[in-house]
């Protein structure tokens, strides 16, 4: 008897001991973007030329200063940035119906969207392809902004940016 009563102890110690652990339930996508993100590196493809607008931390080959800028996207769909120094912008975001894209609407009416290459805990990256013929503003605007640093868009751009949560 002593023994059944010391093998049911042990029994009884090893199943309370063995509790099944928690598992976390991973984020949905809205909450992995909630947040305010800073850019850590910036590159621009011309026909087949990349070029690398920015990187955080350079001391010299930078084109552009992002070190100063951040986009802040709001649980209620609020969003604010600051790309190049000195200009901010405010408006909403939306996901795509896939949430493999995200669109950017400026409160004065400009849209913006950006197909997500890495959403994690840890990056943001994305990008958007322009054609060299596009009508759409955006794209006009992204395109005058490339030219104005003096590269052709002849054959088009692809901007790829890629962020890090902000401290």
């Amino acid at each position: 008897m002593q023994k059944f009563l010391t093998i049911l102890i042990v029994v009884t110690a090893i199943l309370v001991g063995c509790k099944k652990e928690d598992t976390a339930t991973p984020k949905t996508k809205t909450e992995l973007i909630t947040r305010k993100w800073q850019f850590q590196g910036a590159r621009v493809t011309l026909g087949t030329l990349p070029i690398t607008a920015y990187t955080r931390g350079a001391t010299t080959g930078n084109v552009v200063d992002f070190s100063a800028s951040y986009m802040d996207f709001k649980s209620g769909g609020g969003f604010s940035q600051v790309v190049l120094p000195g200009t901010s912008m405010t408006g909403t975001w939306k996901f795509n119906s896939t949430e493999t894209a995200f669109t950017v609407t400026s409160s004065g009416g400009s849209v913006d969207s950006w197909t997500i290459d890495k959403l994690t805990e840890t990056n943001l990256d994305f990008s958007r392809q322009i054609a060299a013929n596009s009508t759409d503003p955006s794209d006009l605007s992204w395109l005058a902004l490339i030219k104005s640093y003096g590269f052709s868009t002849a054959a088009g751009a692809k901007i790829e940016v890629q962020t890090v949560p902000a401290p």
